[in-house]
């Protein structure tokens, strides 16, 4: 790639574009993640309370889900 005179390796300009993508896509994950998701509780600036919340939220309907496939699995061989 070619800017201004100036001659870039195409492996550079690829990595920089997935470099700046995978920020962007962090940042964006971040933002939804430290987000007071409690319409009562105001958030703060930073978040980082809310994102441990949030997580913790996540794990446990991950946990819930998991339990969930693992007892329609046992139903599902039960005789009718």
């Amino acid at each position: 790639a070619t800017y201004r005179n100036l001659e870039f390796q195409p492996a550079l300009v690829a990595f920089s574009t997935i470099g700046v993508l995978g920020v962007s896509l962090l940042g964006i994950t971040y933002s939804v993640m430290s987000a007071s998701w409690d319409p009562e509780v105001e958030g703060s600036l930073i978040g980082a309370e809310e994102f441990k919340t949030n997580l913790g939220n996540i794990q446990d309907g991950l946990k819930r889900s998991r339990e969930n496939a693992i007892l329609r699995d046992k139903m599902a061989g039960l005789p009718e």
